[in-house]
């Protein structure tokens, strides 16, 4: 909430200041399409953390390099059949991979879904939401902007937080 607090004072010193030309101007429905993204970002990127078992797809990585590296060995010796191994080990990890990177998005799914109908039913009717530098956004293109923003600020911030910890 004191983020919050904090975050709106912000928008509004970017947005509302007297200067001849203005590098973003936000309607209402802009700065309420802000927050909103802000808050699905948020929520969507501790939901990944929290979901993911990072030291496993590590791992996994690990392994499904190791077996690329011996594949490409075994290619140059003309063995196929360590080849064929290697691969059937390395589809194998990347199953694995998928399957931990899937479980935060089936999470946050139907959520998505449920937000994104809102959305669509209040702000679709709007029309322009945003101007940048002179471009028109509208309410997608608009979140999807501010959205990308704080995905990127909020994993830097767990994964400084993270890196801190250990």
């Amino acid at each position: 909430m004191i983020l919050l607090g904090v975050f709106i004072p912000v928008l509004q010193f970017l947005f509302y200041r007297e200067v001849d030309s203005l590098i973003i101007h936000l309607t209402h429905a802009g700065q309420a399409i802000t927050l909103i993204s802000f808050a699905i970002a948020s929520l969507r990127t501790l939901v990944r953390f929290k979901f993911t078992d990072i030291p496993k797809l590590t791992e996994n990585k690990e392994k499904i390099k190791a077996h690329q590296e011996r594949m490409k060995d075994a290619q140059k010796k003309k063995d196929y059949e360590a080849v064929q191994r290697h691969q059937r080990e390395m589809m194998s990890a990347s199953m694995e991979q998928m399957k931990h990177s899937m479980k935060p998005m089936i999470y946050s799914m139907l959520p998505y879904l449920v937000i994104f109908g809102w959305l669509k039913t209040h702000f679709a009717q709007t029309g322009i939401v945003a101007t940048i530098f002179g471009f028109s956004l509208g309410w997608l293109g608009w979140y999807i902007l501010c959205s990308m923003i704080t995905s990127m600020a909020v994993q830097r911030v767990i994964h400084t937080a993270r890196t801190n910890k250990t």
